[in-house]
């Protein structure tokens, strides 16, 4: 009898041991989930990542015991995780709140004004077999951070600085990686970051205007939520990347001196760690190589309880049929009833099967004032035509209506040269809320043609006829050289 308890106890533990914990997955943001991508490169078999991340106000991140992340890849139609392993990478120097100990052990979910917690081993690599990624599907790149201590799931869409697409082809198949991220614009998260006279925690904090206070001085704080439209350079250390920037000193926070953007404290630094990105998230995709359709998508923004058509902000285009907007198709139907980012899923197939698949991504929000929408036709232009972009560029303001004369282009494109060129434009409704949009303008090569029809015959003709015929073909001749009407005539 007591063996056969003792039995029963051992298959249970051996049960319990065999599962792990069910953590329930928290949706966050980049200020309280930091990361960054620092490597994304192709194998014959592998997608290939590297980066960190890191949760705040959580926990201690020491080694495996402490913390680990996975890598997940979501389509329409599939989810797929992949196990990464740590790397020796440190945070904890970046991320420290001056003059705060650090937290005990089993201390967990404080503030940085009240202990600072270590960041060790933040580092991972994941391998994601190339096989997995199925033909004509569209996944979206996420991290799942798991802390062990305080048993949650922290998950977060990944973007990665590129300027173009990573592509790897293997055989008939192309590979590629993508995130439209525009880190020209850097929204500061944090609200007591310095500002740095170099790229690391070695070079002085700047300073600028008059004290704020005995305690902070001068020294320069970026002013949580502002944004800078135009970094001046960046510079990566080889885990993470800093921003250089031109600023000018602004009110007092809480006895700190702001700084904002401007053109009186230049230069100073601030790491990617501190700033949230505007873009789409980094997508992997594979298709074969062929002539596809592709989606212009326009990333929508509305509020609670308006009217949203979504088919509105989305045109398919196709290079042997052109527009294919009618056979758009949304995959999914997400229910917009409270404020927040969800993903539509799109997807277009031409007459000969070949599909493109896209993300809308529908911004629900409470206030009322929403920003302006940029609708693009991408024009096919003639060389040394006369262009003008407002002929091809709309906007539109929920509360002002038709602001398409506010559109302004951020760069020229003109007609002299051949090719295919991005113009980008912006628009400012009444209330100051912007928004930006591009569109591909295409150049084609100048062909002469022939206004005037010029009437041709060989002078040896008349060597070759006798009379009465040469004052027939003078005739002919008078009425094929002459611009007036031909007129019928009779030879006899």
């Amino acid at each position: 009898m007591v063996r056969s308890y003792l039995k029963v106890l051992l298959i249970i533990l051996f049960l319990l041991l065999s599962f792990e914990p069910a953590y329930a997955t928290i949706h966050v943001t980049k200020e309280k989930a930091p990361y960054e991508i620092t490597k994304m490169t192709f194998d014959q078999h592998h997608v290939i990542l590297e980066g960190w991340a890191v949760v705040m106000t959580d926990q201690h991140f020491m080694d495996e015991s402490t913390h680990r992340y996975i890598i997940e890849l979501t389509s329409v139609y599939q989810t797929k995780r992949y196990q990464t392993s740590l790397l020796p990478v440190s945070k904890t120097t970046l991320l420290e709140y001056r003059g705060k100990d650090y937290c005990a052990n089993n201390v967990y979910d404080k503030e940085q004004y009240e202990c600072n917690y270590f960041y060790e081993h933040v580092g991972f690599k994941a391998m994601i077999p190339l096989e997995d990624i199925q033909l004509d599907q569209v996944y979206i790149v996420s991290i799942i951070i798991e802390t062990k201590n305080t048993h949650r799931k922290y998950r977060l869409p990944m973007y990665v600085p590129q300027n173009q697409p990573i592509i790897h082809q293997v055989g008939d198949i192309r590979y590629q990686a993508t995130s439209s991220l525009k880190d020209t614009q850097l929204k500061v998260t944090f609200s007591t970051v310095v500002a740095r006279s170099g790229p690391s925690t070695l070079f002085p904090v700047a300073t600028a205007g008059d004290s704020c206070s005995s305690t902070y001085g001068n020294r320069l704080y970026y002013k949580q939520f502002t944004v800078f439209k135009k970094p001046l350079d960046q510079f990566f250390d080889g885990t993470t990347t800093h921003y250089k920037l031109s600023g000018k000193p602004d009110i007092c926070i809480n006895s700190r001196r702001t700084v904002v953007e401007g053109d009186t404290v230049n230069p100073i630094w601030i790491a990617s760690v501190f700033v949230d990105y505007s873009g789409t998230p980094l997508t992997l995709q594979a298709k074969l190589i062929n002539t596809a359709p592709w989606l212009d998508i326009i990333h929508p923004t509305f509020t609670l309880k308006e009217d949203i058509k979504l088919l509105d902000y989305v045109s398919a285009y196709d290079l042997e049929e052109g527009n294919i907007s009618d056979r758009i198709h949304i995959l999914n139907q997400p229910d917009f009833n409270q404020s927040g980012i969800y993903p539509v899923y799109l997807e277009v197939m031409d007459v000969y099967g070949e599909k493109a698949s896209g993300t809308m991504y529908v911004t629900i929000l409470d206030s009322i004032n929403l920003p302006p929408h940029i609708h693009t036709v991408p024009p096919t232009i003639m060389q040394y035509s006369v262009y003008n972009y407002k002929n091809y560029v709309f906007a539109y303001d929920t509360e002002d209506g038709d602001i398409s004369h506010l559109v302004i282009a951020l760069n020229e494109v003109t007609t002299e040269k051949p090719g295919v060129f991005e113009q980008c434009f912006t628009v400012m409704d009444s209330h100051g809320s912007t928004s930006h949009g591009c569109m591909d303008v295409t150049i084609v090569p100048y062909h002469s043609t022939i206004t005037d029809h010029h009437r041709f015959i060989s002078i040896y003709v008349l060597e070759t006829l006798t009379n009465p015929w040469k004052s027939y073909i003078h005739d002919l001749m008078n009425q094929l050289t002459s611009k007036a009407p031909l007129i019928q005539k009779r030879l006899r």
